[in-house]
């Protein structure tokens, strides 16, 4: 299944994603995402010609960066290289 970034690399510039995983594409520029709530809200939009809400506004991905801070940091760690192995594996 390709993926929204080989997608948008091929020319596409409109996705239908599930609303609740619209966060996930906030920070590609030049797409426009149309949330859908439920299966009939694409169905309404296609056959009869409904609307369904755009958002086409991108967020910075350096305002993120900016405000992403830690307490904790995996330097303050010594040793247990699995175990922090393990978490950075579960983080990605």
């Amino acid at each position: 299944m390709p993926s929204v970034l080989s997608a948008k690399r091929q020319g596409r510039k409109e996705f239908f994603i599930p609303a609740e995983n619209s966060f996930e594409l906030e920070y590609i520029p030049e797409i426009i995402v149309h949330p859908i709530k439920h299966f009939n809200d694409l169905v309404d939009f296609f056959v009869k010609g409904g609307e369904i809400q755009t958002l086409s506004h991108t967020k910075q991905i350096e305002t993120l960066i900016q405000e992403s801070s830690y307490e904790i940091d995996f330097q303050q760690i010594r040793g247990q290289i699995f175990a922090k192995k393990a978490l950075a594996l579960a983080a990605a």
